[in-house]
């Protein structure tokens, strides 16, 4: 977006949202906000956005207290971490809404920034388990944006998939990775839908695995959820894959143990309870209407190659590539990994090509190979294969 466009709509924006007329927000609103940008790293690029962003807080602000007010209410909400954010631009961001892809069995469940994210959980008798002592289950789940049950036809065709400590989950939007996909430590053998809004049926399911589910996330008090049980309301347009990892019971009131997507910050290190036997036979935010998880018999696909040393204290995951950035008469002294096999590091210490295409060219941020006397670059894939080293 051009910078007087971008300008123009971050002010169109404001506009929308607040009246330019109105008073500053209160010293000790003021204060928290201070306080919460702090706590969350949070910084603008500008004192104006700044001040939106205050403004944002503040109407959060009003929200949770009018909820936390509420006598007998069986969950409460808090200023997370998505607390400078409209409702609006919350949905956005986090919701990946399409009305036109949803289907009746089978709707675009959004979950941002990449193709798969990987859930490795302890799991015993339908409860997540914290005891070492227990006898535990490790079951592991995926969760796609993609339409079910294609996350689970992906791992099957691809004969498998990463674990998510060597492909970890960031929570922003990046480009795939491809060359993960041919690390293939843990596959599926089939996988199964539970009848739709059949309650006792999915209750069946989760006490032998976790169970990805579809529901309605965009409701306010979704956003800024913070602990208890999350009774709605909240519509059953499902947008949104979450996964049950177990169940249970408190003061009465029968709920799931539900884990999210959005980060530790948000809910109670990123799990909710959301209300079991609501008496809807769709369940609390359409809960019961899509749910399906994988079935494992057989075995693992036979390990694959282990990390690669750099240095003394440095390795690289197998299917990278240890590249020096740091080096003195010779000896390398920092090491950084380039998230592909066999590539070329680049003179700048700080990028690297596929071996494929082994000329970089750091001014256009882009690489190339040599075709008998000419040199070419692969435009569908130049974006791609020119890449900043990883992080250690």
């Amino acid at each position: 977006m051009e910078p007087l466009l971008a300008s123009a709509s971050f002010l169109l924006s404001f506009l929308l949202f607040f009246d330019l007329s109105s008073s500053a927000s209160p010293p000790h609103i003021s204060l928290l906000f201070e306080s919460w940008c702090h706590q969350h790293g949070k910084t603008y690029s500008s004192e104006q956005e700044k001040s939106y962003r205050l403004r944002v807080f503040e109407d959060n602000y009003a929200f949770v207290t009018q909820h936390n007010d509420v006598p007998n209410s069986s969950f409460s909400l808090a200023l997370n971490a998505f607390a400078d954010l409209t409702h609006h631009e919350f949905k956005a961001s986090r919701l990946g809404l399409s009305a036109a892809a949803i289907e009746f069995r089978r709707p675009n469940l959004g979950i941002p920034t990449t193709l798969f994210e990987i859930f490795r959980l302890h799991w015993i008798g339908g409860r997540k388990a914290p005891s070492p002592r227990s006898k535990i289950k490790e079951v592991v789940v995926l969760v796609g944006h993609l339409r079910q049950p294609e996350p689970w036809k992906f791992v099957s065709d691809n004969h498998g998939i990463d674990t998510e400590e060597d492909y970890p989950y960031q929570g922003r939007q990046k480009t795939c990775n491809k060359d993960k996909m041919k690390r293939r430590v843990v596959t599926i053998d089939g996988f199964a839908d539970v009848p739709t809004n059949n309650e006792k049926q999915l209750l069946q399911a989760v006490a032998t695995q976790p169970v990805s589910v579809g529901i309605c996330g965009s409701e306010r008090a979704f956003q800024l959820y913070s602990k208890g049980i999350f009774t709605g309301p909240c519509s059953t347009s499902l947008d949104h894959a979450v996964l049950i990892v177990g169940y249970g019971s408190e003061n009465g009131l029968d709920y799931w143990i539900v884990k999210n997507s959005w980060g530790s910050s948000w809910g109670m290190d990123g799990y909710i309870h959301m209300t079991r036997n609501s008496g809807n036979s769709e369940g609390v935010c359409g809960i019961n209407m899509l749910a399906s998880y994988p079935i494992k018999t057989g075995r693992n696909p036979p390990p694959g190659p282990g990390p690669t040393k750099c240095g003394f204290f440095s390795y690289c995951s197998a299917g990278e590539t240890c590249c020096c950035t740091h080096h003195l008469f010779g000896i390398c002294f920092s090491w950084k990994c380039c998230e592909s096999d066999s590539a070329v590091c680049c003179k700048d210490n700080r990028h690297c090509c596929p071996h494929d295409y082994p000329i970089c060219d750091t001014k256009s941020n882009q690489c190339f190979k040599r075709v008998g006397n000419a040199t070419i670059t692969e435009a569908s894939e130049k974006n791609q294969s020119f890449r900043k080293f990883s992080s250690w």
